[in-house]
């Protein structure tokens, strides 16, 4: 571009067109990129729904199977090889046994989080308490020298007019 502009000739393009060439570029990668991206992942979104229906339907038909042979075999047979149904009452039993034990283990782990946290709170206090103690001391110090700096100033004036009484 320098030598092109040294040497007099006329330039085919100019800067900002350049730079907005570059630009336009960049921006065509950058939109051909996020469509490879979105359409990926669409393609992924597409296999797992499809594996998943699959299992469902596996899962469905080994169901069947197992509903129809259980028809099939005598009643007869015995009940201790059976297991035994479980009520609603000890389905909802598990759950809150389960959710509370949960529920404690969540507990159990906050609980340094918890202590750290209050460290950090008692301590924010006393920073608290020790920077109004310091502007306490602050301001008592700014009245004590003020008090001092008037006691100068009248001193001086008194001084002023001894000195102005004497020289008369």
């Amino acid at each position: 571009m320098e030598s092109l502009r040294a040497s007099g000739t006329a330039e085919d393009f100019t800067e900002r067109e350049q730079l907005v060439t570059g630009i336009a570029s960049l921006y065509d990668t950058h939109t051909q990129e996020k469509a490879d991206k979105t359409e990926k992942e669409k393609r992924e979104a597409e296999r797992r729904d499809s594996a998943s229906a699959a299992v469902v339907r596996e899962a469905m038909a080994g169901l069947r199977r197992s509903r129809s042979s259980e028809s099939d075999t005598t009643t007869s047979s015995s009940s201790a090889s059976k297991r035994p149904k479980r009520t609603s009452t000890e389905l909802i039993a598990d759950y809150l046994e389960t959710k509370t034990s949960v529920q404690s283990c969540r507990e159990e782990e906050r609980k340094p989080w918890i202590e750290q946290r209050k460290l950090q709170l008692d301590l924010e206090q006393r920073r608290l308490a020790l920077e109004e103690n310091r502007l306490e001391l602050d301001r008592e110090r700014s009245e004590k020298f003020m008090a001092m700096m008037s006691t100068q100033m009248s001193m001086i004036v008194k001084l002023m007019e001894k000195i102005t009484d004497a020289k008369e």
